[in-house]
C-alpha cells in the first residue's frame, strides 16, 4: 500500500449471492459509487487517497436480482500524517571492524524500520546491524511502509569504511 492508498476491510456473514457496492464521500460531499466487488471478496484498496481529505466508506450487499441491503457502518479514514524520519549518522569504521548496530532515526510511524545499503562490497545490513566487507562509500537507507495513520517515510545515511 502506498500513502495514497486506504485499505478496507468487512466480514461477511451472510449466504445472500450477489457483489458489495462500496460507495465513498470525500470531505462533506454526497456519496458516490465507488467499485463493486464480487460477495466473499473482504477487502478492497482505495488507490486515489490524497493526504489532506478525509474519506467515508459504506457499503451494501446487493443481491441477483438487484436488490440492495441495508448500509453498512460508515468507516472513516483520515488524511494520512506525514511520517517524517529524523536523520542519523552512521560513524565512519576501518576496514576489518566488527559488526556493530545502527542507532535507529525517529518516527512517529510505528511500522519496523527497515535497512538497505547501496553498495554491498562495502557493507551489508541484516536488521539493524551492519557488517563492513571491504573499504568504500555506501549510502544506508532506513525506510519504513504507510499504515493506516502515516505516509511512508525513508532517510540516508553515508557511511565510509577506510
Amino acid at each position: 500500500m502506498s500513502e495514497k492508498s486506504a485499505l478496507i476491510s468487512w466480514s461477511d456473514s451472510t449466504k445472500i449471492d450477489g457483489n458489495y457496492l462500496i460507495l465513498r464521500a470525500v470531505n462533506s460531499s454526497a456519496y458516490e459509487e465507488l467499485t463493486t466487488v464480487p460477495r466473499g471478496r473482504l477487502s478492497y484498496i482505495d488507490n486515489a487517497i490524497e493526504p489532506e481529505a478525509t474519506y467515508r466508506y459504506r457499503m451494501t450487499l446487493v443481491d441477483l436480482t438487484g436488490t440492495s441491503s441495508e448500509y453498512s457502518e460508515v468507516a472513516t479514514v483520515n488524511k494520512l500524517q506525514n511520517s517524517q524520519m529524523s536523520t542519523f549518522i552512521i560513524p565512519g569504521k576501518k576496514s576489518g571492524d566488527s559488526p556493530f548496530s545502527i542507532t535507529a532515526p525517529t518516527t512517529l510511524n510505528p511500522s519496523p524500520i527497515t535497512y538497505t545499503s547501496s553498495d554491498v562490497a562495502v557493507a551489508t545490513v541484516g536488521g539493524n546491524i551492519i557488517t563492513i566487507v571491504g573499504a568504500g562509500t555506501t549510502t544506508i537507507t532506513a525506510s519504513q511502509t504507510a499504515t493506516f495513520d502515516y505516509m511512508s517515510a525513508s532517510v540516508t545515511a553515508t557511511f565510509t569504511v577506510h
